[in-house]
């Protein structure tokens, strides 16, 4: 109802009963219906937290569905002046849901994309990196031009010794940490999850450079030892 109006919703759910002598348009609810449930089953087996705007992205096809069963239920249901005031609410509650949606991106991605940026204006690309997320994403629109390791591939790091030896390796000096289970950091490399800056170990020092605490993520730089 945040997205497109308590109005639009009732007039949906009501569409089967006032339309019941229609079959084409009591179809048409039940093919809306079934792909509610399939965004309904995404959700339920998803890892985003319940607000995630993912979930408000992955809605919006069913938007033009829902919409046409409750016009034609309007229509035949309500008079003139109520289909206007529920068409202007579901306007105002698009409006409002649209600017919130606006600055939670702004608020748990910009800061990713800036250090994307920053990444492509300050760093060798011949480089490899343990990125993933928005950077990665940012990075990888020239595919040729840079070498990306994901958490998904690495291997389980008990302890930061062993990361350091994977990264000299793999000739890895910068490392973005995510506190997010889904991007399987904190699983890889749960020491990270501590609440300390760097690490000066006997084959080299892990060092945060930045860090954004309200999506949860660390940008380390690593220096081995020569």
């Amino acid at each position: 109802t945040t997205h497109v109006g308590l109005g639009i919703m009732l007039a949906w759910i009501v569409t089967p009963f006032i339309w019941w002598d229609s079959k084409n348009i009591r179809l048409c609810w039940m093919w809306s219906f079934m792909m509610t449930g399939v965004w309904l089953a995404i959700a339920f087996v998803a890892q985003h937290e319940v607000g995630h705007n993912l979930y408000w992205k992955w809605m919006y096809p069913l938007v033009p569905l829902w919409v046409l069963c409750a016009m034609l239920t309007l229509v035949r249901a309500a008079p003139i002046w109520g289909v206007v005031l529920i068409l202007l609410q579901a306007l105002f509650t698009q409006g409002v849901e649209t600017k919130r949606q606006w600055e939670l991106s702004e608020r748990l991605y910009g800061p990713q994309v800036r250090l994307a940026q920053w990444m492509e204006a300050n760093l060798d690309p011949s480089e490899p990196l343990l990125v993933d997320n928005v950077p990665a994403c940012w990075l990888r629109r020239d595919a040729s031009q840079y070498t990306l390791h994901s958490w998904f591939d690495v291997p389980h790091f008990n302890e930061a010794e062993q990361l350091l030896e994977w990264s000299a390796q793999e000739n890895v000096h910068w490392i973005l940490f995510f506190k997010e289970e889904w991007t399987q950091a904190p699983l890889k490399a749960s020491f990270f999850l501590e609440d300390r800056d760097q690490w000066s170990l006997s084959n080299g020092q892990i060092e945060l450079v930045d860090q954004e605490e309200q999506y949860g993520w660390k940008w380390y730089r690593i220096q081995w030892t020569e």
